[in-house]
C-alpha cells in the first residue's frame, strides 16, 4: 500500500496533467448523508486522517486540511510525516478553504468533484475564489486509487410498522402534502436517511448506521427507488410495490434524470449535487428539449428532514426501550469494570469497547453500535473523538479518569451515551472540572423556555458554569438522534451557531457539555433527551425537556459546594429514578450495587 505523501504525488501529476492548480476534497459522498461508505473516504485516502468531516486541499505546491476542535489532537498525529499544515476550525486566526485558496493561488483551476458538492455549497465557493475558476472535473480517485473499495450492495429489508409506527404510504401523503408536488412536476431525495425513513427501508451499507446507498424521486403518482432491484426480498418488494414504489438499480438514477427535462423540480440546495443539478438544468442539443425547471425547496434542512426530526408516540416508546436496555448493559458493564480493577487487574481501552459491545448485544433487536465506541482513558479523554486501537492497546489502571462515549442500534431505537468515571480520588482541580461540566448539563435539562426561540438562546445555559471558570468547549452541546437511523440527525441543534430551525415536541437531542484538558483527562457526561409540550397560558406555549436515558450519574468527583440546591435535586431524582427503573430487571447482587451509586449527595 502506497505511503500517504505517495498518494498525494500522485493527485498532484493528476493535476498536471489535467491543467489544474489546485483540488478540493471533502468528506462527502454523493448523498450528504454523514457518514459515508469506504468507497467515498477519498479526503482519509488522500490524507491518512480518519476523523470525521473535513476537508483537504491539495496544491501544485502546498497541502491544507481544516478540521474542528473534535479533532484536533488526532489530526496532529496522523498528519505527521506529511507536508498538510492543520487549519483549525473556528479559530478567528484559521482561514476559510476559499481564503487559504486565494491567498495561496493568484490565479487558476481549482478541481472538484462534481457529485460531492451541492449546489448551494458550489455557489458559494464560486463566488468566494473570485479570479480563481472552479472547474467540476471527473472523479480523480478512479484512476489514483488502486484497490479502492467497491460499492457497498447488501440485503436490505423493511423497518416494521410495529417498530416505525407510521406506514409508507401515511408517510408519502403527510411529504406530497408538505412539498406541494404537483402532476408536472418531482422531487429529488439523496439523503440515505432521509429515504430510509419516507420508504421505512434499511440495510448494511454504511457501518454503524442501517442505511442503504440509494436515490429517491417522488411524483405525484410514484416514488422512484434507485438501490438495486436485488437487494430486498420478494415480499418486502412486494410491500413497497404496493405502497406505490418502483424499484430500479443504482445504475440507472442519472438516466431516469435525463427523462425529467423540461419538467418542474424540487431539490434540496444544500443536499442536491452540483452534477446532478447540470444534468437536469442543461438543455438537451441533440434533442432541443430543455433543462428541467428547477426550484429548490423552502423548508429549511428539507422536508423531509423535518418530518423524520418529530418523533411519533411509537418511536418514542421505542426509544424508551432502547435506553432501559443500554441503562442495564452499562450498569452490568460497570459492575464488571469495577470488579475487575478492585481485584487488582488491568484492561484496555479497546477490550472495554468490546464488553460495551458485549453487554448491549445481550438484548433482542440490538443490531451494532451507533457509532465507533469512544473510550478515551486519561489523556486519551481530551480528544473528543478518540477511537481505542487494536494495533495500539492503552492499559487502563485504577487510576485517573476514564470517558466512554458509545451507542446502540436497535430495531426500537438508538442510542447515544456518555460517561466519565474516576477510577481512583479525583484531585481538586477534577472535582471542579467534572462539577461544572455536569452543572451545565444539569441546567440545560432543567430548562422551560417560550415556543418559538432558536436553540442558540438555550446552549448558554450549559457553558454557563465553566465559562464562570473561563473554560469552554468549541464543539455543539447537542444533535439531532435518528430512530434506527443516524446517529447525529437533523434538523435540529444546540450549539453556539445560530440554527433558524426551532425545537419543537417530539424532536430527540443530546445533552453534552464538555471539558478537555489536553495531555490531562476530558470530562463529559452526556444524557439524550425529548422535547415536550409543558404549559399553555396567558404568556404563549412553553416547551421541556424530558431525559430519555436511564444510566447513574458518578457522584464520586463532584464538589457539592459549587452546586445550587435545585442542581443537586435534579441529580438525585435523576439518579433515583434510574434505580427504579432498572433494579427491576437486575439481579439481587446488581441492585444492591446500583442502591449504592445511585445514593442521594
Amino acid at each position: 500500500m502506497k505511503t500517504v505523501n505517495e498518494r498525494v504525488s500522485d493527485l498532484k501529476l493528476w493535476l498536471a496533467q489535467n491543467d489544474y492548480d489546485a483540488i478540493i476534497v471533502p468528506s462527502n459522498d454523493p448523498h450528504f448523508s454523514g457518514r459515508v461508505a469506504d468507497h467515498w473516504k477519498c479526503r482519509e485516502f488522500i490524507s491518512g486522517f480518519t476523523g470525521g468531516m473535513c476537508t483537504a486541499v491539495i496544491t501544485s505546491g502546498q497541502m491544507a486540511l481544516w478540521t474542528d476542535s473534535r479533532y484536533y489532537l488526532q489530526a496532529e498525529n496522523q498528519l505527521k510525516g506529511t507536508e498538510y499544515q492543520l487549519q483549525r476550525i473556528p479559530l478567528p486566526e484559521t482561514p476559510s478553504v476559499e481564503e487559504w485558496l486565494v491567498k495561496t493561488l493568484s490565479n487558476g483551476r481549482v478541481a472538484i468533484d462534481g457529485k460531492l458538492f451541492s449546489v448551494n455549497e458550489f455557489q458559494r465557493l464560486e463566488k468566494a475564489l473570485g479570479k480563481l475558476e472552479l472547474s467540476i472535473c471527473e472523479d480523480p480517485f478512479k484512476e489514483i486509487w488502486t484497490n479502492r473499495p467497491a460499492l457497498p450492495d447488501s440485503p436490505a429489508f423493511l423497518h416494521e410498522i410495529k417498530y416505525s409506527g407510521e406506514s409508507v404510504q401515511s408517510k408519502i401523503a403527510r411529504l406530497k402534502a408538505k412539498l406541494g408536488v404537483q402532476a408536472a412536476g418531482a422531487y429529488v431525495m439523496t439523503a440515505l436517511d432521509d429515504i430510509a425513513w419516507l420508504l421505512n427501508l434499511r440495510g448494511n451499507d454504511v457501518v454503524h448506521t442501517p442505511l442503504n446507498i440509494a436515490y429517491s424521486v417522488l411524483d405525484a403518482q410514484t416514488v422512484h427507488l434507485f438501490m438495486g432491484k436485488g437487494k430486498l426480498n420478494e415480499n418486502d418488494a412486494r410491500t413497497l410495490s404496493q405502497a406505490g414504489v418502483v424499484l430500479y438499480d443504482y445504475s440507472d438514477f442519472e438516466d431516469f434524470l435525463m427523462t425529467l427535462k423540461s419538467k418542474t423540480i424540487i431539490f434540496n440546495g444544500n443536499r442536491f449535487s452540483i452534477y446532478h443539478y447540470n444534468l437536469l438544468k442543461q438543455a438537451d442539443q441533440q434533442t432541443e428539449q430543455a433543462g428541467a425547471v428547477m426550484i429548490p425547496e423552502t423548508i429549511s434542512a428539507g422536508a423531509v428532514t423535518h418530518l423524520k426530526g418529530i418523533k411519533n408516540k411509537t418511536e418514542i416508546e421505542g426509544f424508551h426501550r432502547a435506553m432501559l436496555a443500554d441503562g442495564i448493559a452499562l450498569t452490568r458493564f460497570n459492575i464488571w469494570l469495577e470488579q475487575l480493577l478492585d481485584s487488582g487487574k488491568t484492561t484496555t481501552e479497546m477490550e472495554i469497547a468490546e464488553r460495551l459491545y458485549y453487554e448491549r448485544s445481550l438484548f433482542e433487536g440490538f443490531k451494532g453500535f451507533s457509532f465507533s465506541a469512544i473510550v478515551g482513558y486519561r489523556a486519551n479523554g481530551a480528544m473528543p473523538h478518540y477511537t481505542p486501537s487494536p494495533d495500539n492497546p492503552v492499559t487502563v489502571e485504577k487510576n485517573g479518569f476514564l470517558l466512554m462515549d458509545t451507542g446502540g442500534q436497535y430495531l426500537y431505537g438508538t442510542t447515544d451515551i456518555t460517561r466519565t468515571i474516576h477510577l481512583s480520588e479525583p484531585t481538586s482541580q477534577e472535582k471542579t472540572d467534572y462539577t461544572l461540566s455536569l452543572m451545565g448539563m444539569i441546567d440545560l435539562s432543567m430548562i422551560v423556555w417560550p415556543e418559538g426561540i432558536q436553540s442558540l438562546s438555550l446552549d448558554i445555559l450549559a457553558r454557563a458554569p465553566m465559562l464562570s471558570h473561563k473554560i469552554n468547549y468549541l464543539h455543539g452541546t447537542g444533535h439531532g438522534i435518528g430512530h434506527f437511523l443516524n446517529v447525529h440527525e437533523g434538523p435540529h441543534t444546540v450549539r453556539m451557531n445560530a440554527n433558524v430551525v426551532h425545537l419543537e415536541a417530539g424532536m430527540t437531542l443530546s445533552n453534552e457539555p464538555a471539558i478537555y484538558r489536553t495531555g490531562q483527562y476530558g470530562i463529559r457526561n452526556e444524557n439524550i433527551m425529548i422535547v415536550r409540550n409543558d404549559e399553555t397560558n396567558e404568556f404563549g406555549r412553553f416547551l421541556r425537556f424530558e431525559t430519555l436515558t436511564m444510566c447513574y450519574i458518578d457522584t464520586k468527583s463532584i464538589d457539592k459546594t459549587l452546586m445550587s440546591a435545585r442542581q443537586i435535586e435534579w441529580l438525585n431524582d435523576y439518579n433515583e429514578t434510574v434505580y427504579t427503573r432498572l433494579s427491576p430487571h437486575l439481579f439481587d447482587e446488581e441492585v444492591k450495587w446500583l442502591r449504592h451509586k445511585t445514593q442521594s449527595i
